[in-house]
């Protein structure tokens, strides 16, 4: 039942943050000169890292359901195994996306001013 208890908070506090960060996130980046896509594609990569997480919470939610019921190994249970599978893949496919140290190209930094003297 604590479990439970966390998982709901797990799923408010997504709502909060979808409703709260993900505009925040789209403000901050429309706001550094981002070109559109590259903000539409951060708030993309967002929404589905909130997703997962989402996912995740349904599924061990469920299974915790199906294990008080003891019916965990029903063909019913491997239906949320499979959604929480494909969601631990998109995640890693995000995590593949966003690794750490990855080299990004970046354009020629612009020459320096021309002095007016």
């Amino acid at each position: 039942m604590a479990l439970k208890a966390v998982i709901a908070l797990a799923l408010a506090g997504s709502v909060a943050v979808q409703a709260v960060v993900l505009p925040l996130a789209w403000l901050d980046a429309a706001g550094s000169g981002a070109a559109p896509w590259q903000a539409a594609l951060l708030i993309g990569i967002l929404g589905c890292g909130i997703l997962t997480m989402r996912v995740f919470a349904v599924c061990v939610w469920r299974l915790l359901t199906l294990v008080r019921r003891e019916a965990v190994f029903s063909e019913g249970a491997f239906r949320y195994v499979g959604a929480f599978v494909a969601a631990a893949a998109l995640a890693a496919a995000l995590g593949v996306l966003l690794r750490p140290g990855r080299r990004h190209r970046r354009a020629a930094p612009p020459p320096p001013p021309a002095r007016l003297s």
